[in-house]
């Protein structure tokens, strides 16, 4: 990672931007609370790259459930439309079985009527 020098007020800036996505990340990451308290108490350690580092992992592991939770949705919602679909065409193909019996059985009568 490329050093980067700031300012007092950029590092300040940088500091507080750094520490909201660390915390939105670590309230969202799914682990135990445990966990989450002792990197609270460990994070003012941290350097700046230390800080970039972690941010990266949590959101890249936020981004990865995030994209699971989407994944199982779209799966289960296709799941629901092509259930809808077979039962459209389970009705439609009986109803035209029905119709072709019906036709089937007027021939036959037709033709023992005959």
């Amino acid at each position: 990672m490329a050093e980067v020098s700031y300012s007092d007020d950029g590092l300040k800036e940088a500091v507080r931007l750094q520490g909201r996505k660390l915390g939105f990340f670590l309230a969202a990451a799914n682990m135990p609370r445990k966990i989450k308290e002792a990197l609270v108490v460990l994070l003012p350690r941290f350097s700046l790259e230390q800080l970039d580092k972690l941010a990266a992992v949590f959101e890249a592991r936020y981004l990865s459930e995030q994209a699971e939770k989407i994944k199982a949705s779209e799966i289960g919602r296709l799941g629901e439309r092509l259930k809808e679909i077979l039962a459209g065409y389970k009705a439609e193909s009986g109803k035209n079985l029905n119709e072709a019996k019906e036709k089937i059985r007027e021939l036959i009568q037709k033709i023992k009527g005959k």
